[in-house]
């Protein structure tokens, strides 16, 4: 799992030297392993979709289905996992913030594309649907 985190910040910052992709591992050893109840989380929702599509409910009902089970997961998630999952989120957020301290001005440019990349698809995107956009890349 290690090494996944590494790989998905390099794509993010570039390549980290190895003082940072160990300050990675640190922080990445105290993560709890959720495997399993990621795995049934998604089987949960997998099932609950597939009940969905063979019912065909009225276009609002389907709406409404799908926002609370991809967007209002509180509303059906035990308590004891939402509670791992908030503790996941600290302690990646306390990596994050722990790697991005040791960052090269090389790396804060790689992400500062990348991150730019984004805002450039989202302007494109909401452009497309007749949205407006204050991005920092829309020229407002």
């Amino acid at each position: 799992i290690a090494a996944k985190w590494v790989e998905h910040l390099e794509s993010w910052v570039g390549d980290l030297d190895a003082s940072q992709e160990e300050l990675v591992l640190q922080h990445v050893r105290g993560f709890a392993d959720m495997a399993a109840e990621r795995l049934a989380d998604r089987r949960y929702r997998q099932r609950e979709v597939l009940k969905l599509v063979r019912a065909k409910p009225p276009r609002e009902q389907m709406i409404a289905a799908l926002r609370t089970l991809f967007i209002d997961t509180h509303t059906w998630r035990s308590p004891e996992y939402l509670e791992k999952l908030k503790e996941r989120d600290r302690q990646t957020y306390e990596m994050l913030a722990a790697v991005s301290a040791t960052f090269t001005p090389e790396q804060r440019g790689h992400l500062a594309n990348r991150v730019r990349g984004y805002l450039r698809d989202i302007d494109e995107l909401t452009a497309s649907t007749g949205s407006t956009s204050t991005g920092p890349t829309s020229g407002t």
